[in-house]
């Protein structure tokens, strides 16, 4: 391998941040083309990926034993105001990685996710409700909500007004408490007061209804 495309790969795998995806870049590299120094270099990064995903594991040990020892009210007003501790998930390649999990005759809701709370280890909040406490309704709508915002939030400030004043921003049903992307508390942008301000604060419209939006925005 050339010094140009070892320098790459050495790059793309520092920025990696997903062990399970350092794992399957590590597993296609034919070490026959590498030299001595360079097989010297990536036994390094090697290590150093190990140490990083073994402080994680520790993180989320952790973690996890604070989640499972959470009564069902802390566990609900964790969901609710989306406290939950935060900490790299478990992939295949960890030793706590559970390929089946027992499941439950619980219907959707809080009392199912109780009950599966040690799911979170490997699997992201988000999945992790969509999984267990959303209908199948409200996994539409909350599909649905991500397209339309995140087209939103990748509108420019001259399209984004524009949108506002024809009123042809996408149309989707506002994030509610327990939704995966339910926000309690939003940080607020500055701006001056109207179209400015609703630009900067666009993203408010996840759980704002739209009339409501322009009045806190005084338009």
């Amino acid at each position: 391998m050339n010094a140009t495309e070892f320098e790459s790969l050495i790059m793309k795998i520092y920025l990696l941040s997903s062990f399970s995806d350092f794992i399957e870049l590590l597993e296609s590299i034919d070490f026959d083309y590498l030299n001595e120094e360079q097989e010297r270099r990536l036994a390094e990064v090697c290590e150093i990926k190990k140490n990083e995903n073994e402080r994680d594991a520790e993180v989320r040990k952790v973690e996890m034993e604070a989640i499972m020892d959470m009564s069902f009210d802390q566990f609900e007003q964790a969901i609710d105001f989306n406290s939950l501790p935060p900490f790299v998930r478990a992939c295949r390649f960890d030793d706590d990685y559970i390929p089946v999990f027992r499941d439950t005759n619980h219907s959707q809701g809080l009392v199912r996710a109780y009950a599966h709370r040690s799911e979170l280890a490997q699997t992201e909040r988000d999945t992790f409700i969509a999984n267990h406490i959303l209908s199948i309704e409200d996994a539409a709508e909350y599909e649905n909500r991500k397209q339309c915002m995140d087209i939103i939030l990748e509108l420019t400030e001259p399209q984004f007004t524009g949108a506002l004043k024809t009123d042809t921003l996408p149309r989707f049903v506002r994030a509610k408490v327990r939704d995966p992307d339910y926000v309690f508390l939003y940080r607020e942008f500055s701006g001056a007061h109207g179209y400015e301000y609703a630009f900067w604060n666009r993203q408010k419209l996840r759980t704002l209804e739209l009339d409501h939006f322009k009045r806190i925005c005084g338009i």
